[in-house]
């Protein structure tokens, strides 16, 4: 991942827009679902929320829980995929999702069993990178100026494909949404920062004093949550759809 004072940005306001969402409801049980090394379980055990995490790699498992322990956090650490999660109906008031969704091999398995282990006033807070957003597209545009003119040589960048190899399928706005209201009712979808990964901006934000770099980001941050078809991470808000 590109390192920089949009890097940055984009990683800590990602996680306070979702933290701040699964935190709009009364703190209860939360399930993480593609947990990680544990940053938002930690996050949000600190918020009073009880919370379990899940992840199907081992060694991401493994990173959360050395990092809970130092934090003298409990929590439980369940092996398993999205598509079968191994908990009772109901058991969860908040799912939590961080950049899963686009990784899980069976989506419409994936968003059959989100709503299952909630409760019917329970909400599941959905995020991933958007490789349809302003960014992405303009990104695109320049590496292939810069190619041909012989600019830039032909290394992979961050935003040359639509669907990365670790992907599932292609990260759009429309896709993003379209796969979380599926099973669910959409409550709110907003967007995460403007502009991450745009060649040559981190570089340029590195020189620039840090008060003004943080009043630009932020700006462009307020414009991604009002238009989240532009932004870089898509986050929707949903909850089990009422039969």
């Amino acid at each position: 991942m590109p390192s920089g004072p949009d890097a940055g940005f984009l990683l800590r306001r990602w996680d306070e827009q979702t933290s701040d969402s699964v935190a709009a409801a009364p703190a209860g049980a939360m399930l993480d679902v593609g947990c990680g090394n544990g940053r938002m379980l930690t996050l949000l055990t600190k918020r009073g929320w009880r919370v379990c995490g899940v992840d199907p790699s081992s060694r991401q498992l493994q990173e959360a829980s050395e990092r809970l322990q130092k934090a003298g956090i409990k929590v439980d650490l369940v092996r398993a995929v999205a598509e079968y999660l191994p908990f009772k109906d109901a058991a969860f008031d908040v799912l939590h999702s961080k950049s899963a969704i686009d990784h899980i091999t069976d989506r419409e398995a994936a968003m059959t069993e989100f709503p299952r282990v909630l409760g019917p006033s329970g909400r599941a807070v959905i995020s991933a990178v958007s490789f349809g957003g302003v960014s992405a597209r303009l990104s695109r545009l320049l590496y292939a100026i810069a190619r041909r003119t012989g600019v830039s040589d032909r290394r992979r960048r961050p935003w040359d494909t639509h669907v990365p190899v670790e992907h599932t399928f292609e990260g759009t706005y429309d896709n993003i949404v379209e796969l979380c209201t599926s099973s669910m009712d959409l409550v709110e979808v907003y967007g995460v920062s403007l502009f991450f990964a745009l060649p040559r901006w981190g570089w340029l934000l590195a020189k620039l004093p840090k008060r003004l770099v943080n009043r630009i980001l932020n700006t462009f941050d307020r414009i991604a949550y009002a238009r989240p078809k532009l932004a870089d991470v898509v986050v929707c808000v949903v909850t089990p759809r009422t039969k």
